[in-house]
């Protein structure tokens, strides 16, 4: 089964999804085609201040209803309040496309190979089985830059977690991208970036805490596998786009 869709994608939700129950992304966008990227496992696990109260109990709970003293100010609802614990966004890469209206999106369901074919882009994506890779292919005059979510560098509040600005970090042949979240925890996207003629392959796996070397050695092994896969790609983008 083939899903289709052309033009512009707004948000998302709507978007071409690819995964492989550990990294996914969702694939959409306007003035930009943006790849939202994601692990299963990152998250913010902080738990609000209300949960160490000694009073943060069922029991408790039933003896201000009991009493009539539950009200918006209690500490039930006030632990809602907070930003976390929540699923984090693994980033965005957001690149120099806008989408057009003769732009189509097309997702094989069987392999899950995600494509985009228009005047001004050619490009074909999906995640490994079995290996914690994604694997992205377009023309090289396409390029992209990294954004994370507003609400990560906002304060700690309602509508925000406090983290620091990611950084990005050349090491050789892979982009790191660093985002430090809670206490000693972190995260990073790393991407292997090269051109094979007319086309551009990036790489790319997230890893959490002190797996970045192990991200680098997976994308590394993974290099002597994707010619194969690109056989299988050109071949389905003929027979779909045709």
């Amino acid at each position: 089964m083939i899903y289709k869709s052309k033009g512009q994608i707004k948000t998302s939700h709507e978007g071409l999804m690819i995964g492989n129950g550990t990294l996914g992304a969702l694939i959409y966008g306007t003035d930009n085609l943006l790849l939202s990227l994601d692990k299963v496992n990152l998250w913010d696990n902080r738990l609000p201040k209300e949960y160490k109260d000694k009073n943060f109990n069922y029991e408790y709970l039933l003896e201000m209803i009991k009493n009539g003293e539950y009200d918006e100010d209690n500490i039930f609802d006030k632990s809602y309040l907070q930003s976390y614990p929540t699923k984090l966004n693994g980033g965005i890469l957001k690149f120099n496309h806008r989408v057009e209206d003769e732009d189509l999106f097309s997702l094989d369901l069987s392999n899950g190979t995600a494509l985009i074919k228009g005047n001004n882009i050619d490009f074909s994506g999906y995640i490994d089985a079995n290996k914690d890779v994604m694997v992205f292919r377009f023309n090289k005059d396409l390029d992209y830059e990294i954004e994370m979510p507003k609400y990560f560098t906002k304060r700690v509040s309602k509508s925000g977690l406090g983290y620091k600005p990611f950084e990005i970090k050349n090491d050789g042949c892979f982009k790191h991208i660093f985002q430090k979240i809670y206490g000693k925890h972190c995260y990073g996207i790393v991407i292997h970036e090269s051109i094979q003629g007319l086309v551009k392959q990036l790489l790319i796996t997230i890893y959490q805490d002190d797996g970045y070397e192990i991200a680098k050695q997976s994308l590394l092994d993974y290099l002597g596998k994707e010619d194969i896969n690109l056989k299988g790609i050109l071949k389905f983008s003929k027979e779909v786009l045709k």
